[in-house]
Formats: structure tokens, C-alpha cells, sequence
């Protein structure tokens, strides 16, 4: 991105409760702001308006969020990101850190195809299996990178521990079968996961922006609006998220 100014996109916000997606949407808000002076010009979910997606990025490049869905484990995404190469052809794409998860070769043919057929990709990977994998696979400048949310650097702890050891297990396909019964866990070991939000969280970062409206009119309607509802939907799931860390 060096040389670049002006508007931009981040497209695939990650809009359920998973803290750790949180912490790299945030992440990576924070490094293209420090780097770019401004919020993205579009933001979307899943849903891109491919129309207000080229009015408000202009030529500007279009980046994808990172995390650990590229591949089949989640074809949502990953059909979304194809679509993206399909539609801009020879534009700026760039997917930021990602990993990588192949269960079905075919499925790695369809990604390089599409890579190939959109012929301006990069592709930043957050661990060596996956460069290892994408330089294999793909034709594409391949680039191994930290995970957005380390942008975010250290965060003081909120509460104070209630409890020796908390084991953070993930509960939904990406679980692994390591989970314990609660019973045999010693005295102070609790198990938990992050996957669903508090209550009225989508409310109250709607009354965020509604509070910030007034010392920002800008905010008021359209690109801006959405990209500053999502920064603070994703502040206020990685603040749950590091309150849960800090009870052990």
C-alpha cells in the first residue's frame, strides 16, 4: 500500500460474536487509519453493493479481513472473496493475514483459478503452513505477516482474577476434540468460549454512533456511518472477550 492515498475498502466484517475476529477487524482499522488518515470509504458484511462499492473506493484498492477462513472450512467467505476477483478483474485485491484450511483439493483448484483469472492479488498469510501452501497453489505475490490484531499491542486487564486457569475451547466446527468434562477439571479451572455476544449489543453501538454524531456530523449517514457502527460493534465484543480472559 505504500504510495496509495486517497480512498479505500475493507470488505467482510465480521458480524457474530468470535472475539478474535473482533481483534483483528480492529487491528486492522487501526493500522490503515495510522496509515491512511482516514476510515475505509466502504465497509459490508457479506453483502457488498457492488455499485456503492465502486462509487466510494473510486480506484482505490479493496481489501479483505483477515483471520482463519480461507479455504472450505467457512465457504461462505471464501465464496464471497472469489466473487470479489470475479467482479474486479485486474483491480488492487488484497487479502489481508490470513490461514489456510483445504480439506478437498478440488476446492484449492477452484481458489487458484480464480486467483489466476483476476491477475492483481495479494495474499498475506499469518503462518508458514499456509505461505508454504498459497506459494504451491497460487499465482500470486504471496507475503507472510502478523495477525492484524497485534496492531492493537498490550491491553491492561479489566477485572482481576476470580479463578486459576481458564481453558478458551472453541465450541463450533473448528473445535477440537480436546474439550474435558467439566469434572474432572481441578478446583479453579473453568472452561469457556467467545462466540456469543452480550445482550443489546447491537443496540448499544448504535447508540455509539448516535452519541458521536454530535461531535462528528459526518457520521451522520452513509460509508462513514458504517464503518464507525462496526468499529464500535467490534470494540465492544473484543472488551467482553478481555474481560473473560482476565477471570483467571
Amino acid at each position: 500500500l505504500d504510495g496509495h492515498s486517497g480512498p479505500y475498502a475493507l470488505l467482510d466484517f465480521p458480524d457474530y460474536g468470535n472475539v478474535g475476529d473482533s481483534a483483528i477487524w480492529l487491528g486492522e482499522i487501526t493500522w490503515l487509519q495510522a496509515k491512511f488518515g482516514m476510515r475505509p470509504s466502504y465497509v459490508c458484511r457479506l453483502d457488498a453493493d457492488w455499485n456503492k462499492l465502486r462509487s466510494s473506493a473510486g480506484d482505490g484498492p479493496i481489501l479483505l479481513n483477515g483471520g482463519g477462513n480461507f479455504g472450505d472450512i467457512w465457504p461462505h467467505q471464501q465464496r464471497f472473496r472469489e466473487a470479489v476477483l470475479e467482479r474486479f478483474p485486474g483491480r488492487r485485491v488484497i487479502q489481508l493475514p490470513q490461514s489456510i484450511h483445504y480439506s478437498d483439493p478440488v476446492q484449492v483448484g477452484r481458489t487458484a483459478r480464480a486467483i489466476s483469472r483476476h491477475g492483481a492479488f495479494t495474499l498475506l498469510v499469518r503462518d508458514v503452513e499456509s505461505y508454504e501452501l498459497a506459494r504451491k497453489s497460487f499465482d500470486c505475490e504471496v507475503r507472510l505477516c502478523p495477525d492484524m490484531a497485534f496492531v492493537l499491542g498490550a491491553t491492561m486487564r479489566p477485572v482481576p482474577a476470580t479463578n486459576d486457569v481458564l481453558m478458551l475451547l472453541r465450541s463450533d466446527k473448528e473445535r477440537a476434540d480436546l474439550n474435558p468434562d467439566h469434572g474432572e477439571l481441578p478446583a479453579g479451572w473453568i472452561v469457556d468460549d467467545w462466540l456469543v455476544d452480550e445482550p443489546n449489543t447491537n443496540l448499544n453501538a448504535k447508540l455509539d454512533w448516535a452519541k458521536q454524531c454530535l461531535f462528528e456530523p459526518a457520521l451522520i449517514g452513509g460509508a462513514a456511518r458504517q464503518a464507525f457502527y462496526f468499529e464500535r460493534l467490534a470494540r465492544r465484543r473484543v472488551a467482553r472477550g478481555l474481560r473473560l480472559l482476565s477471570t483467571a
